[in-house]
């Protein structure tokens, strides 16, 4: 029997043990005084108690977000960042670092970029290349464009870490953009600097051999091991053939020393994407994320706590115990952020069945951990301890296969875009238009040498196709289930894959 999920995202009702580890300092009231619910965003700690959030994507129709916030986390108020003149296009999936001295200073660089060339109603995306400085300390607070010429491609959900007063970005992917062509999408495993006082970027010179894979999705930090300071790398997707992707289980560390990548061996590896990690001395915390099994179509979000202490070339993973689940813990979620704090773990935003707006406090304690034996307790799929959640038909799913699947994007240099504020205006095709878009029934290609690995699916629902499923087949020869698409461009003109204005064509 088929099942009526699309793509069928579960969450693990992993929690802790009687002692309770966790405090939530922030609750989404919608307010206007506090940012909106957000996942795929950036949060860096800029003092001993300031956090500032930047971008993401939440829920809305209008969904992408520009804004920033300070959360001050002593009297666990939000403040809005006000702020004059030029600024970064509304984004998700970028990367953000922090610079604290001489000035407090967040980094934003790369990711997906959604704008609007008024009077048009028409929203363009693109993934970008460039480089903005959110200069804290002005009056107002400023974005600067860094006039960094010569640095990384344009790329999505690479990591950004700052050492020595310099930023490290790793990896990351850039979307295929052509509209006839799959599997020319390319992820990176690549380091560039930026220098913060020079404003100079400049790709580290590697050996081919002894690194680890080209890479999006993973986690990052700074961390000390035996005396030496690391760039520390976890988990996270690669790509396959025809823009496929597998998660990955490695964990890395690259001496900003010697630069020289070393791999350390985890028992049990497990696969992890969209997760958080904070470093505390040599201790490595991960909260949540996502876990896709090779022999299911489902997928698996957590909410649990897994540590690692590192020390040579092997270590061993704890994580938290199991009881009953209440709301004095975080529910399970992915594309969250986190930041290490005195210690502890602040965790904000992310998403599950919708996009989150609450804030957690936790404290490292790794005597409320036990070993793991046994990797299913980090891959779980068992029906007794999950509860299943379809993925809801909102604007949301079509964010989300921009790294799901393969998104058709508009490549454009944004640096050579005028900045104007991003408006949502709704309007759909005509019903004439609709019932002119030609329907047929999917017919399964036979399985050959060359395909095996494809699989044709929804892009709106993420359902495979099968046999005799009615379809829409567009213009630009995009293929959707007719209840999906028709939902879609009852508010929408465009391919939600490619752009293409269906009402024009």
């Amino acid at each position: 029997m088929r099942s009526s999920a699309a793509l069928v995202l579960l969450g693990a009702t992993l929690s802790y043990a009687t002692k309770t580890p966790w405090t939530r300092v922030w609750r989404y009231g919608a307010k206007q005084n506090e940012p909106t619910p957000r996942a795929a965003h950036s949060m860096v700690l800029c003092d001993n108690e300031t956090l500032v959030v930047y971008g993401g994507i939440g829920d809305e129709e209008d969904s992408a977000k520009d804004d920033a916030w300070t959360f001050n986390l002593t009297s666990f108020a939000w403040t809005k960042v006000g702020v004059d003149g030029p600024r970064p296009h509304k984004r998700f999936h970028h990367s953000a670092a922090v610079r604290r001295s001489p000035a407090r200073e967040m980094y934003i660089f790369g990711g997906m970029s959604v704008w609007q060339e008024l009077p048009s109603p028409i929203l363009h995306y693109a993934q970008t290349q460039d480089l903005w400085r959110l200069e804290l300390d002005a009056n107002p607070p400023v974005w600067v464009l860094e006039p960094a010429l010569n640095g990384p491609s344009n790329r999505s959900e690479a990591t950004a870490i700052t050492f020595n007063d310099r930023m490290y970005v790793f990896g990351g992917i850039e979307y295929d953009t052509s509209s006839t062509s799959r599997g020319h999408s390319r992820c990176f495993n690549d380091i560039w600097t930026f220098d913060y006082t020079t404003k100079v970027w400049t790709q580290l010179l590697l050996p081919a051999k002894h690194v680890p894979s080209p890479r999006f999705s993973h986690a990052a930090s700074t961390i000390t091991v035996d005396g030496v300071t690391s760039m520390l790398i976890f988990g996270g997707r690669q790509l396959t053939k025809d823009d496929g992707w597998a998660l990955l289980d490695d964990i890395w560390l690259f001496s900003f020393e010697t630069h020289a990548w070393t791999q350390v061996h985890g028992t049990p590896a497990f696969k992890r994407a969209y997760t958080t990690m904070v470093t505390v001395d040599s201790d490595m915390w991960l909260f949540g994320g996502y876990f896709k099994s090779d022999y299911s179509t489902n997928g698996y979000v957590y909410d649990d706590t897994v540590h690692a202490r590192l020390s040579g070339a092997h270590t061993q993973f704890s994580k938290n115990n199991e009881t009953d689940m209440d709301e004095g813990y975080p529910s399970v979620r992915y594309l969250h952020r986190a930041v290490a704090w005195q210690g502890k773990m602040v965790v904000f935003g992310g998403r599950f069945q919708h996009a989150l707006g609450d804030m957690w406090i936790q404290d490292l304690d790794a005597t409320l951990l036990h070993p793991v034996t046994d990797v299913h307790e980090l891959e779980r799929s068992d029906m007794n301890s999950l509860y299943v959640a379809c993925v809801l038909f909102a604007i949301f799913t079509v964010f989300f296969i921009l790294t799901l699947v393969r998104f058709r994007l508009h490549h454009v240099h944004v640096r050579q875009l005028p900045t104007a504020p991003l408006r949502y205006v709704p309007r759909g095709v005509s019903n004439q238009r609709l019932l002119e878009l030609k329907t047929k029934k999917y017919q399964a290609v036979a399985s050959t040498d060359t395909n095996a690995d494809q699989v044709d699916l929804c892009p709106i629902c993420l359902a495979d196709f099968i046999s005799d499923d009615d379809v829409r087949d567009l213009p630009c020869k995009h293929l959707f289930h007719v209840a999906c698409i028709d939902e879609w461009l009852r508010k929408n003109k465009t391919c939600p894959m490619c752009k293409l204005d269906i009402e024009a064509v």
